[in-house]
Order: C-alpha cells, then sequence, then structure tokens
C-alpha cells in the first residue's frame, strides 16, 4: 500500500508563493515536479533545466534552532544529479515569519543523523536518515522580509 501524503492544498500553495519569489530573484521559471522525482521544483532558463529546487516553508523562525533537517534521500539525488548532470539544487526554507533563506546541497559534506518526526509520528515512515543542516549554511534570499 502507498503511503499516505501529509502535503495539503495549503502546504502546496505556500511552496508556490515561494518558488514564485525565487523565480523572479533568480530569474528563472520554475516547474512543478511530479513526487517520484524527489525535489519539488525544476528551475529552466529559456527551455533548459538549470537546476532543482527543494522547498519548505516551517513554522519556526530563523534562530530557534541550530540546524534545519532534510532527508537524505533527497540530498543523495542531488548529487546524484549533480554527478551525472552537472545540474545544481537548491534547498530554499521559508519561516513562519516569510523569511527565506536557501542552501546548494548537491554537494553537501554532512554526515547521516536518524531523525524527522520523532517525538510524534503520523506513521512507521515518519524518521528516517536525515541530514542537519547549519542555519549558518543558509543565504537570505535579497529583498524578502527582516532584511
Amino acid at each position: 500500500m502507498a503511503r499516505r501524503l501529509y502535503e495539503t492544498v495549503d502546504d502546496l500553495m505556500s511552496e508556490k508563493k515561494v518558488a514564485d519569489k525565487l523565480a523572479v530573484k533568480w530569474g528563472v521559471d520554475m516547474k512543478k515536479l511530479p513526487n517520484h522525482q524527489r525535489m519539488d521544483y525544476a528551475m529552466q532558463r529559456r527551455d533548459k533545466v538549470v537546476g532543482l529546487c527543494e522547498i519548505k516553508c516551517r513554522t519556526f523562525q530563523w534562530g530557534d534552532y541550530p540546524t534545519v533537517i532534510l532527508s537524505a534521500s533527497k540530498v543523495k539525488y542531488a548529487a546524484e544529479i549533480y554527478s551525472q548532470f552537472h545540474i545544481k539544487t537548491m534547498f530554499a526554507v521559508c519561516d513562519r515569519e516569510g523569511v527565506i533563506k536557501y542552501t546548494p546541497i548537491h554537494e553537501l559534506k554532512y554526515s547521516l543523523e536518524y531523525g524527522g518526526r520523532t517525538s510524534t509520528p503520523r506513521d512507521d515512515q515518519d524518521s528516517e536518515l536525515v541530514v542537519a543542516i547549519s542555519v549558518y549554511d543558509f543565504s537570505k534570499l535579497e529583498g524578502e522580509k527582516n532584511e
């Protein structure tokens, strides 16, 4: 049986708003990818894929935690795409105040951890191998809130 999807329509709308801001700042068209392709968006310029992007909208505020967790399988996929096609992957995170920060993940050198949703799991797949990315590795999207 396939795993239930917990992503809501509101979640997708929030991600789309972030994608639209990234598209303007980076001069790309954001193309939503199907779930089996692991990343949220392909970034296109003149009909050529120039990058991939994973977007998370979180309820924390930047500074609440020292790291941001991302599934190790997404980092592995980003590395494989970079190795095969030389396409970079960005990880963009929007906090509850609307502050967007991003970091490249195609060449991450973090160690594996076991984590995810461990305190209130929704199912047996909510905990997995993850990487904890330091908040200091993120750059703020220019022209965004609290600049």
